[in-house]
């Protein structure tokens, strides 16, 4: 009882002991696999996705660990999640800084980073991936030296690291072993292999779709001299990624081009490339991926009623710039031979009589306003007839005239009793 000269209760230490002769240590251990539902074995020119795993096996915790991936000669990278660098390789930070890490990662806690890359050019056979920590932090952002491994930004002189020995997936070696041994306990275990068969034996489908709408947020009916956006979506429905897909838009004949992203082309028509070498796409677009662009065109002449806006695709290569034939459609830069049957419908298949799904079309109302055409009107001089008298007049095409004494007679007004005033009107 504290308050009688007791032990106060609420209050409490715990003491731990400090040995200045057994600094703490810093350890980082990494693994390369297959990510879940992700087969090890691909078609020619498939992606794949493997999960490196960083394990803190020290007792620093541990930030701003960059970690670089050694991706094969015959294939890119397909993440935009990471920094593509010099020899075909890329690189990521997990950093509370970026975000990645909520928290320095803690003894005995582990982080999961995926990466895709794209098999563009391997040949049949088996393909390894490496990955590697290249550097770390403490807490603070001071340096730290690992115990058992030596992290850098070269592929080759890690002890162990072969896919088809003991040493793949080891975490607990110290790195005293030599290149491709296969010793777990002399592995160095900041750098991991994972391997890849490429078959020819599993179907690979290019297989890309299109659809077209008017871009939401605009307020139709739309008037001539008013502008339009419309939003097209190319969809990746096959299992290869496409790259330098070329679509092409046929404007109607009453409106005009006015966006600076699309290239004019003959018969009213504009393309636009969406590929990696022109920044459009940040990565190859991958099977089950989409991406859309708006273009926008100025209604110049149209009539009232609807007005129909179509778009294709023309063309488009695999990542590694192989043209490619769509497995159920026939991309090409002439809208009319092409079959129509549903907006929107990426389901159909084009080479068996179905609606062709890389064309698609978008409608617009247009509703112009009434214009007021003031009428012309010019009446001659009285020609006096006894006792009445007649004038001729003038008006123009489209306007009806009518008075308010005598007889209308083609273009003369006859019969206007004298003293009689005649107010002649020519309405529109």
């Amino acid at each position: 009882n504290g308050l009688t000269g007791g032990d106060e209760d609420d209050h409490d230490p715990e003491e731990v002991g400090v040995i200045l002769d057994q600094p703490d240590q810093f350890d980082l251990a990494l693994t390369k696999t297959l990510a879940a539902g992700q087969s090890g074995t691909v078609g020619i020119g498939g992606t794949v996705t493997f999960n490196i795993t960083v394990i803190n096996q020290g007792e620093i915790a541990a930030n701003n660990i960059v970690v670089t991936d050694y991706i094969p000669s015959c294939a890119m990278l397909a993440d935009a999640n990471w920094t593509a660098g010099a020899g075909n390789t890329a690189t990521r930070t997990l950093s509370t800084g970026n975000g990645y890490l909520a928290a320095p990662l803690g003894p005995g806690q582990s982080v999961i980073v995926p990466i895709t890359i794209v098999l563009s050019n391997c040949a049949a056979g088996t393909v390894i991936n490496y990955a590697e920590i290249t550097s770390a932090t403490d807490t603070n952002g001071g340096a730290v030296t690992d115990i058992d491994s030596d992290p850098d930004g070269t592929n080759g002189n890690d002890a162990g690291g072969n896919a088809t020995n003991t040493t793949n997936n080891a975490v607990g070696g110290n790195g005293s072993g030599t290149v491709n041994g296969s010793d777990p306990a002399a592995d160095e275990d900041d750098h991991d292999p994972e391997l890849v068969t490429i078959s020819p034996n599993v179907p690979m489908e290019f297989d890309l779709a299109l659809t077209k709408i008017v871009a939401p947020g605009q307020n139709p009916p739309f008037a001539n001299g008013e502008a339009v956006t419309y939003t097209i979506r190319v969809t990746n429905q096959g299992d290869i990624a496409a790259n330098n897909i070329t679509v092409v838009d046929y404007i109607p004949a009453c409106m005009l081009l006015t966006d600076g992203d699309w290239t004019a082309g003959a018969g009213n028509t504009a393309t636009k490339l969406l590929s990696v070498s022109n920044g459009f796409l940040a990565t190859p677009l991958l099977p089950g991926d989409f991406v859309d662009v708006d273009i926008t065109l100025t209604l110049n002449n149209c009539t009232n009623g609807t007005s129909t806006n179509w778009a294709e695709i023309s063309s488009a290569t695999n990542a590694s710039g192989t043209p490619q034939t769509d497995v159920d459609s026939t991309p090409d830069g002439t809208q009319s031979n092409d079959v129509y049957n549903t907006d929107n419908n990426i389901d159909g298949n084009g080479l068996t009589g179905g609606d062709e799904d890389d064309h698609d079309p978008a409608e617009i109302l247009v509703e112009n306003p009434a214009v007021c055409i003031k009428p012309v009107l010019t009446v001659g001089n009285p020609d006096c007839a006894g006792g009445s008298y007649s004038v001729t007049y003038y008006h123009s095409v489209g306007s009806t005239v009518s008075t308010s004494a005598g007889t209308i007679n083609g273009d003369l007004i006859t019969g206007i009793p004298l003293g009689t005033n005649a107010v002649v009107t020519a309405t529109v």
